[in-house]
Order: structure tokens, then C-alpha cells, then sequence
């Protein structure tokens, strides 16, 4: 059997310690941010797009989570005080889930979700004075800590084109819909390109490495590579340029940001570079030739794999600033539509061990938020044998599982029986 390594070989809190280091990651984003001014940005922005001529202004106030079952979850009220209308809220997003609660029921008004939205608020007042105000207190407890929004083929099915004005508007679609956890995976690769060339990878290797705009998703899951590239100098500069203002807007709000991290995902050139490096490559995937498939993948059991994941994120800290990019949630897919190797406990449970293991080397109370989409896709692989395997390479309060297509193609159940805690999921199309 696979001994644990040393840092899981201790014992470890219960699961619910996941719950209680949530809590302390999204409150640590707090210190320092004028989260009512901010949610009044919100407003200002969000009733601007809509043509609205006027300045609203409500009311705000900061309140005190609300307890249930041991937990502190958000909070928030619409009320009125002397005829004017009044927002509380436990943070920056339940105050402003608070105004997308009165725009929907008070004024019969909504922010569709295509593109960052509709601003057409034909329903909405024409005047200060015409504003509906609450004739009683409406308090909403959420009903999750963590309210997750993405899945990581968003950046290229939706986002690969968006500019800062399009994110800006999506951001507060988010900011009033509730979302607190949303995936930052944007300008990635200008990371990705001064780490490999610091291992010695070639422009030339690069290009064979990168996917276009458009297909970066599958290409940072091991599926494709190369395909619709190259990405220019300009593009990915352009990217972590957007991606600052991405970071900065999370902090300002209190959203704290999923960051991607290592999966084992290496350029063709490390084979010549390290000729003793484990390193193999993927089957074809969905028929694409081989030219921008076979990915080639380094082995879990490699020293390079925790020594690479750690130097990406120790970068990315280095790059966006520890207060916006150490969130202590990173995201990362192994096997993603790819068959492992082995069924051997072994060799699947050494396979998260090593991506865990490469983030907490980087930072020690770091969180694996990682897709549940493998265990979906190929369900003949994916025994419960085979699943508990896989998830006993992480420690229960190291390792969050989004059960993807909750609502139709359900697996929290298996996640939810080998301890581990799950985020459940929509998949709304694809």
C-alpha cells in the first residue's frame, strides 16, 4: 500500500476544518477595504449601463454574520429608515446582493447574464422620489458559505475575448447575484512563459506548448496543445494586464479568487532538457491529431513536479501581490478526460498527493479546489474504489471537490463518503 507522505501522515482535523478555514480566508479579505463605498460603485456602475439619470443612494451598513449549526454565513436586509431605503449586509457582496434583491422585487427590474448583462432597466424609476421604499425588513441568510461561480472551460467558451469594460460589468453582475469565489485563471501564461523559459524552454518550444485564446482551457487540462496558436507577446501581456484589474476589483469587493496552479503539464522540449525527468505522454484526445494533442505530462513521483508547481505559484504571488493572489484556493485538474495510467492505489493516490503537496509547499494553509468533472466523464474508470484512492492522496480540510452537474449527473454522494467537502454545482449550458 502507498504510505502517506510526512505531511499527511499526522493526524488531521475533521472535514468541517474546511468550513472554519473558509471562513478565515474570506474575513481576511476584509481588512482594509471600504466595502460600502465599494458596493456603492457597484450601484453607481451597474444603474449607469442601465441610463438611469439620477443618483441612488441608499443607505448602507455593515452587520454581523448570522450563526446556524457552527457556522458564520452571510447576511443581509432591506429595510427602510426615515423614507429612505436601507441595505445591510455581513460583507461587500451581501450588500450589494442586497441592491439585486431590491432591483428584482422592488422594482421589478433585473441584470440579465449574457455578456455582463442587460442594463435596459426599463422598470426602473424615473425619479429619486418615485423609488419604492420597504414598508418591513426583509432579512436573507445565505444558504453557503462559499458561493462559486466559472468552471474553467469558461475562459475560453466565454471570456477569451473580453476586455476590462466587458469584465468590469460581469463583476457586478456577480457582486449582485451573490458571488463570493470566482475562478481567476485569466493571464496566466505570462507566467507560465517566464517560468519555462527559466527551465531552458525555447520560443520555438513554446509556440509547440501554448494553444490559441480560444482553446488555453484544454490546453491547461492536457488535451491540446498548440492548437490556434502561437499567443504573441502582446496578447499575454495584454492578458495579465487584465488580470491586475480582475485581482484588484475581487479584493475591493471581498471576493476571494480561485488561482490556478500545477497539473503536471509540461512543454515537449523538458524531455531534452531533462532527459531523466519521468516524463510520458497523453493518448490523442477527441480525434484532434497528434501534432496538437499527446500532451506530454510529468510524472506525479517526479521531484520536479512539486519543485515546478511551487515555483508557478510562488511567481504568481510575486506578480499580482500576496494580498490579491495568495487566496489560499487554487484550482487545478489532473485526468481531466484522460484515463490514469493505473487503477493502482498507489499511483492514484501519489497523483493528487503531488499536486497538493506542490501548493502547500508555496503556501502552507493552501486549499485544493479541484473539478469533479473526471469522475463524471468516464464512470467506468472511475469505480468508488477508485475514487477513494484518488482522494486519499489529499488531507479531508485540504481539498474542496465542485460536483459540476449536481442537478443532473450528481457524484457528491462518493465525494461526500471518502470525507471530503463538495461545492454543489450548475452547469447552466456548455
Amino acid at each position: 500500500k502507498w504510505a502517506a507522505p510526512k505531511e499527511h501522515a499526522a493526524h488531521h482535523p475533521p472535514a468541517m476544518e474546511t468550513v472554519n478555514r473558509i471562513h478565515k480566508t474570506l474575513t481576511s479579505r476584509h481588512h482594509g477595504q471600504d466595502f460600502l463605498g465599494n458596493a456603492q460603485q457597484v450601484i453607481d456602475r451597474i444603474l449607469a449601463r442601465g441610463g438611469v439619470k439620477f443618483a441612488f443612494q441608499p443607505k448602507m451598513e455593515l452587520i454581523d454574520y448570522e450563526e446556524r449549526n457552527g457556522q458564520l454565513l452571510d447576511v443581509f436586509e432591506v429595510d427602510s429608515q426615515d423614507g429612505a431605503v436601507v441595505f445591510r449586509g455581513s460583507s461587500a457582496v451581501a450588500l450589494t446582493t442586497a441592491f439585486g434583491h431590491y432591483l428584482r422585487y422592488y422594482t421589478k427590474c433585473d441584470v440579465h447574464w449574457e455578456d455582463g448583462g442587460d442594463y435596459s432597466l426599463a422598470a426602473f424609476p424615473s425619479s429619486l422620489e418615485a423609488l419604492p421604499v420597504p414598508t418591513e425588513k426583509k432579512r436573507v441568510v445565505f444558504m453557503a458559505k462559499w458561493r462559486y461561480y466559472q468552471n474553467t472551460c469558461t475562459a475560453s467558451y466565454s471570456f477569451a475575448w473580453k476586455n476590462w469594460t466587458q469584465w468590469e460589468a460581469d463583476i457586478d453582475w456577480m457582486a449582485i447575484n451573490g458571488y463570493n469565489l470566482p475562478l481567476a485563471f485569466t493571464g496566466q501564461e505570462l507566467i507560465w512563459q517566464a517560468l519555462w523559459r527559466q527551465y531552458g524552454v525555447s520560443d520555438a518550444g513554446l509556440q509547440e506548448y501554448f494553444s490559441g485564446p480560444a482553446f488555453l482551457t484544454w490546453q491547461r487540462m492536457a488535451n491540446i496543445r498548440a492548437y490556434g496558436g502561437p499567443l504573441s507577446d502582446s496578447w499575454i501581456n495584454q492578458q495579465a494586464d487584465l488580470q491586475r484589474h480582475i485581482l484588484q476589483r475581487y479584493l475591493e469587493l471581498g471576493m476571494v479568487p480561485v488561482m490556478p496552479a500545477f497539473n503536471g503539464v509540461v512543454p515537449a522540449e523538458m524531455q531534452s532538457l531533462f532527459p531523466n525527468a519521468n516524463i510520458t505522454r497523453l493518448p490523442t484526445w477527441n480525434n484532434f491529431p497528434e501534432e496538437y494533442s499527446c500532451n506530454y505530462i510529468l510524472s506525479s513521483t517526479d521531484p520536479l513536479f512539486v519543485e515546478i508547481g511551487q515555483k508557478f505559484l510562488e511567481q504568481q504571488f510575486a506578480l499580482w501581490g500576496e494580498d490579491v493572489a495568495k487566496s489560499h484556493i487554487y484550482n487545478t485538474d489532473t485526468f481531466n478526460e484522460n484515463k490514469p495510467a493505473s487503477s493502482e492505489y498507489s499511483y492514484l493516490a501519489g497523483s493528487s498527493a503531488a499536486v497538493y503537496n506542490s501548493m502547500i509547499a508555496a503556501d502552507p494553509e493552501a486549499i485544493w479546489l479541484m473539478q469533479g468533472w473526471l469522475f463524471v466523464n468516464d464512470r467506468t474508470f472511475w469505480t468508488d474504489e477508485n475514487i477513494a484512492s484518488y482522494l486519499a492522496g489529499v488531507p479531508d480540510h485540504g481539498l474542496v471537490i465542485l460536483d459540476l452537474s449536481s442537478e443532473d449527473l450528481p457524484v457528491w454522494d462518493k465525494i461526500a463518503a471518502n470525507q471530503k467537502q463538495f461545492l454543489w454545482c450548475m452547469l447552466h449550458n456548455y
